[in-house]
């Protein structure tokens, strides 16, 4: 266990001599996951924090990669991978299966893939709020139905970057000039920007355009381009405003999970600090390794764990750590057996005796006692039955009689009894739900489990497991929900994060160990969620929490923190 306090911007570098494939990586993308995937000219490599596993293409084997020249790397809201090459088509690479399904361009075929060449640029696939994925390519632009992964092609003045304007419902292409793609009307519109190199579009509306000869700032609301220089006076930055050297060629933009902007002007990284208004510039310090390399930057990257990767030309890439604020850090240490037994956490449990329980993928459960810091750690053995159900832990609960409750993926559930005793713990597993993804526990007030799955609740009443919707008065449609996380709201009220239907409240009356008065269910389903703007909210929620003051807080795969509107009762 490393129990860390971390301060300031770290760099930590990496090349072709500690675990790159080659130096020059054309792409980087983390994915929702945590791990790293970049794209090289030599194939396609991911980092799980500590090793690199490399995939390239074999000519014997279909499920491989097509080619090892990367171009592009896009992840959807499935958790698919879409890998671009440089002449051998579109790649979907299957996680959990660990294989690669190869589209190519068949002349035959109006609906396969436009053409075998993907650009070589950091936004050429995206995808929409109707989840059709949109992937341009160096003969046309097509349009992917995940359904049957239908090619649809688009064919006239559509080269460029792609960036998916959920606001307008369409799709800003950065080219030889600024255009836009109203998906609704079909109709393109031009804007005179000059050739563009690189196109974000920013949590304030702004579009940020790269060109040969400086940056612009597209202003959607004034219908308006506006010059670098002219957008940071006009905001009020101060510090190294003139140091820049505004006239240079611009090639990326990166807008991280607190709203500032990074990009780079020849070695240099220049970070725009929103909040405080502030213009700073990282430059490489030859004595310090704590800095960028020196090298000419040629990509930016990140999400919003406050982590951002930078790619340099021909000289490997370098980490970022940009958090500012202090932390205790549990993670995995190599050769310390004390560390955390892996890096990718899935499940986080505290209990009243402040134990820590923690749930990875694929490395099974720790325990850290918070006061002494203690760590133990439990795995799966197949060949002892009293062992843990499995190394993938998505969900941990401790009832209120101290049993430990454990979840797993497609593996089932096992519980553990005397928790607390100094020994290795003995687990009973539990035959009847052995395919299904729990997600969550929830204990009601009379003791029983209720086990979020992806097939809606299982209810476990001490001697047996039932699945909701089967009993008069309950509601069937229920099963149809893929329930991420639930907050119980005594007496009778589930509210419902999930995966397929938005957020929900389940109210249930037909329960005469909740409700006083029993009737019928209710269930009502928020999946048209609108935010102060009357932008359409992402209807995939993963988890949801009420604090103190009884406010429901909801957590968005891709529109971050919800709030619940006490006035109106719903998001």
């Amino acid at each position: 266990m490393l129990n860390a306090q971390q301060t300031g911007t770290l760099f930590n570098h990496f090349n072709n001599q500690n675990g790159l494939i080659m130096n020059n990586v054309e792409y980087i993308h983390i994915d929702m996951d945590g791990f790293v995937w970049l794209g090289t000219y030599a194939g396609l490599q991911r980092f799980d924090g500590y090793e690199f596993k490399t995939y390239t293409y074999d000519p014997a084997n279909p499920a491989s990669i097509s080619d090892n020249f990367i171009s592009t790397i896009f992840e959807d809201d499935s958790s698919n991978l879409w890998i671009g090459t440089s002449a051998n088509g579109l790649n979907v690479f299957n996680k959990e299966l660990e294989s690669f399904q190869n589209f190519r361009h068949d002349p035959g075929n109006q609906n396969s893939l436009a053409s075998n060449s993907i650009p070589r640029a950091s936004k050429v696939i995206t995808q929409d709020t109707d989840g059709y994925v949109w992937v341009n390519t160096m003969d046309g632009l097509n349009r992917v139905d995940l359904k049957d992964f239908g090619f649809e092609s688009y064919h006239g003045d559509f080269s460029g970057q792609l960036v998916f304007d959920k606001s307008e419902s369409a799709l800003w292409i950065a080219g030889d000039q600024l255009k836009r793609f109203d998906l609704k009307s079909s109709k393109l519109s031009y804007y005179e920007s000059g050739p563009v190199n690189c196109i974000i579009l920013d949590s304030e509306k702004n579009i940020w355009l790269g060109t040969s000869s400086g940056a612009l700032i597209y202003n959607k609301h004034l219908n308006k381009m506006i010059p670098l220089l002219e957008y940071l006076v006009q905001e009020g930055f101060t510090g190294r405003i003139n140091d820049l050297p505004y006239d240079d060629p611009f090639r990326n933009f990166y807008e991280d999970y607190q709203g500032n902007i990074w990009f780079s002007v020849r070695d240099r990284l220049v970070n725009l600090d929103r909040k405080q208004r502030q213009v700073n510039i990282l430059a490489h310090e030859p004595d310090n390794e704590n800095s960028p390399t020196g090298s000419s930057i040629s990509g930016i990257y990140g999400n919003k764990s406050g982590v951002i990767w930078i790619s340099y030309l021909n000289q490997g890439v370098s980490k970022v750590n940009i958090n500012l604020k202090k932390f205790n850090v549990y993670r995995k240490v190599p050769g310390d057996p004390s560390s955390l037994s892996g890096n990718t956490i899935r499940s986080v449990y505290v209990d009243h005796n402040r134990h820590l329980w923690i749930g990875t993928y694929d490395h099974g459960l720790n325990r850290i006692n918070l006061q002494t810091n203690e760590t133990r750690h439990y795995r799966h053995n197949s060949q002892d039955p009293n062992s843990i159900v499995s190394d993938y832990i998505t969900a941990i609960h401790v009832d209120r009689t101290e049993r430990l409750w454990i979840g797993s993926f497609n593996t089932g559930i096992c519980y553990s009894d005397d928790i607390y005793d100094r020994g290795q713990l003995r687990f009973t597993r539990f035959d009847l739900l052995p395919d299904l993804e729990i997600h969550e526990f929830t204990e009601d007030p009379a003791g029983r489990i209720w086990i979020s799955t992806q097939y809606g609740f299982f209810i476990y009443d001490g001697d047996a497991f039932s699945q909701y919707g089967g009993l008069e008065n309950q509601l069937p449609e229920v099963r149809k929900l893929n329930i991420q996380s639930v907050v119980f709201v005594p007496p009778n009220l589930f509210w419902l994060a999930t995966w397929n239907s938005g957020v929900c409240k389940l109210t249930v009356n037909a329960d005469p160990k909740l409700a006083s008065e029993p009737g019928k269910d209710v269930l009502e389903i928020y999946d048209r969620l609108q935010d102060q703007s009357s932008t359409r909210i992402d209807n995939k929620f993963i988890t949801i929490h009420q604090d103190d003051r009884g406010t429901i807080w909801l957590g968005s795969f891709l529109d971050g923190l919800i709030r619940v509107s006490e006035t109106h009762g719903g998001p």
